[in-house]
């Protein structure tokens, strides 16, 4: 009760709920998924996100292991996929097998073509069987059970407080009988998919339909960075039921954090389960026809839309703070076709050329010197426009503006 001769304002409309963070409802749904014994969850995590993610998961104690096997560039797997087993610790350091091969027991010394020839079959047989997730390596190594994890959501808690706000962990959930290995061998199928062969060329530039891809070459097998969860939210509408099943494997859900992608319903908390009345997987890769790419990349641009919105906000709120979204929705797309006109392809070249178009109110473009500038020199575009902000800087400057 408010006392004698306080005032208390009623407030002109009734105060509405507060609309939850998206880190309490991916919290709270992951929550729900590790305390079920029922259920069982992982997290991938996109290495490509952080200076050294390993080091990081073992910091942490989180079991972990990399969804690259047999890439020689250490950088590479690195920044690639790693997947996380939240019911259990890490397992302790594998040692060499006690017993030893009979031939090398024996008293009759091996040459080194005999020893190298072993070796090679010896490694043979234990990169087979670590692909196929036996962690023994054909029984070559001695591994104990890692020990369980009476509460996963502790575990769960570290990976969420690891990632941050970064998009980099993707959570897949399954039944009890969803494995730490049937889930690794089935992710490393989803590191590469299939795309028509030369998409996003110039259809008269593309390479003809030939090659050694299982379907004639008429596809083409590059990176999936499916622990990216913006990615992620690129792909997933454009998939059919089949592809969904496809993707899925045995896992039954998904949940994700896409900052710059929000659902239809505004949140930017991904969740997909799988139909209930989806067939069995189709068998090989996952493939995606041209169709379904153009629909990831409308989803790709309209990313970099907003992001090229939000910078010029930060950069040039003078030109920006009068217009609404949509009104610089249409400035954006009018800039961007100007910079499609100069070759610009990249999102941070799209940046910059922004920015020059908004501080000179388009006058930049209408210059005849600025179309000569990008075709005479050797520079791709996009390298190219790096030197007209230094020479727009310069010239700003001795106008007697602050750079």
């Amino acid at each position: 009760m408010a006392g004698a001769g306080i005032e208390v304002p009623w407030p002109e409309k009734p105060s509405q709920p507060a609309v939850p963070d998206w880190r309490e409802t991916l919290h709270g749904h992951l929550v729900r998924l590790a305390a079920d014994p029922a259920r069982r969850l992982y997290a991938v995590l996109d290495g490509a996100q952080f200076d050294d993610l390993p080091a990081e998961l073992r910091g942490r104690e989180l079991a972990h292991r990399s969804l690259y096997v047999d890439v020689a560039d250490h950088e590479l797997v690195l920044a690639g996929p790693w997947l996380v087993d939240l019911h259990h610790l890490p397992a302790p350091k594998a040692e060499p097998r006690a017993e030893l091969d009979a031939s090398i027991q024996s008293e009759d010394e091996p040459d080194d073509d005999a020893l190298h020839a072993q070796a090679d079959v010896l490694a043979q047989t234990m990169r087979k069987s670590v692909e196929a997730g036996d962690p023994t390596a054909g029984g070559m190594l001695a591994r104990s059970e890692p020990p369980p994890i009476a509460d996963p959501a502790t575990q769960l808690d570290k990976v969420l407080a690891l990632v941050g706000d970064a998009p980099a962990a993707v959570f897949w959930a399954g039944g009890a009988d969803l494995t730490e290995p049937a889930l690794w061998r089935h992710l490393r199928t989803l590191n590469r998919v299939l795309i028509p062969r030369g998409y996003g060329d110039d259809p008269s530039t593309r390479p003809p339909a030939t090659g050694s891809d299982d379907d004639g070459g008429v596809h083409e097998a590059v990176l999936f960075r499916h622990a990216d969860g913006n990615v992620l939210a690129e792909v997933l509408p454009a998939l059919d039921t089949a592809q969904f099943a496809r993707l899925f494997g045995p896992a039954r859900a998904l949940a994700f954090h896409a900052p710059d992608h929000p659902t239809p319903s505004g949140s930017f908390v991904w969740r997909a389960l799988v139909p209930d009345d989806a067939s069995a997987p189709p068998a090989g890769m996952l493939q995606i026809d041209t169709a379904q790419m153009d629909t990831v990349e409308q989803a790709r641009l309209e990313r970099s839309r907003r992001k090229v919105m939000a910078y010029l906000r930060e950069v040039d709120p003078a030109s920006t703070d009068a217009l609404s979204d949509a009104e610089l929705y249409k400035v954006i797309r009018r800039y961007e076709e100007a910079g499609n006109a100069h070759g610009l392809e990249s999102e941070r070249a799209h940046m910059k050329w922004a920015y020059l178009m908004s501080v000179s109110n388009g006058d930049i473009d209408k210059a005849p010197e600025t179309r000569a500038f990008f075709r005479q020199s050797s520079k791709h575009p996009d390298d190219r426009i790096d030197d007209l902000m230094d020479l727009a800087d310069k010239a700003w400057e001795q106008a007697g503006g602050t750079p």
